[in-house]
């Protein structure tokens, strides 16, 4: 497991949360929770820093709902409020283990995405000739979002874990990374070379 210590201070820091806030409201700015956050967002921030650094934050219950896109996805999605706590947690954390990943790893990353994903696969497609196309059928069913477990070594610990494989916080600890999270940096390109 690899850890980054000394995050804690700058993930608990009101410029960090108020950056999150401002990275979560994208594209989201007329839902109701999301104004409703934004009217009372200093006394909103204020207690989530609060509760971070005093170990006391819980996510709340996430909203499952199911896309019909080629075939049906079921989805869950976290309240507005954990959403923040997500964007806080990436913003002190993506730097420092962005640069880990192998190149060919387009998902969720700046300057990647699908449309470069696309481009590359064009690229090998002209030099390979045969490819691979699947799906892990089921894979965020499988691993279920467990928001609501938490596990408190000390009054000052915030383990922040989707139960399948994610990061755990806290001051006495930096954050630590499991195997899943780390699957970025361990693969390798295979595909007939």
């Amino acid at each position: 497991m690899k850890r980054l210590g000394g995050v804690w201070p700058q993930l608990v820091s009101f410029e960090n949360l108020l950056l999150a806030f401002k990275k979560a409201r994208r594209g989201k700015s007329r839902r109701a929770s999301v104004a409703q956050f934004e009217c009372n967002l200093e006394p909103e921030l204020l207690q989530l820093q609060r509760e971070l650094q005093n170990g006391e934050y819980l996510p709340g219950d996430y909203r499952l709902f199911t896309l019909y896109e080629r075939k049906p996805r079921q989805i869950s999605a976290a309240p507005f409020r954990d959403r923040v706590v997500h964007h806080a947690i990436m913003n002190v954390i993506e730097p420092r283990i962005d640069r880990s990943f192998i190149d060919d790893s387009y998902a969720c990353r700046h300057g990647k995405g699908t449309h470069a994903a696309v481009d590359k696969y064009q690229q090998w497609a002209h030099r390979y000739r045969y490819v691979l196309k699947m799906d892990i059928a089921q894979r965020m069913n499988k691993s279920t979002v467990r928001g609501n477990q938490q596990h408190r070594n000390d009054h000052q610990r915030a383990e922040l874990a989707d139960g399948s494989g994610g990061y755990h916080i806290g001051p006495e600890n930096g954050v630590q990374f499991s195997p899943v999270t780390q699957n970025g940096s361990q693969h390798t390109q295979s595909g007939g070379r």
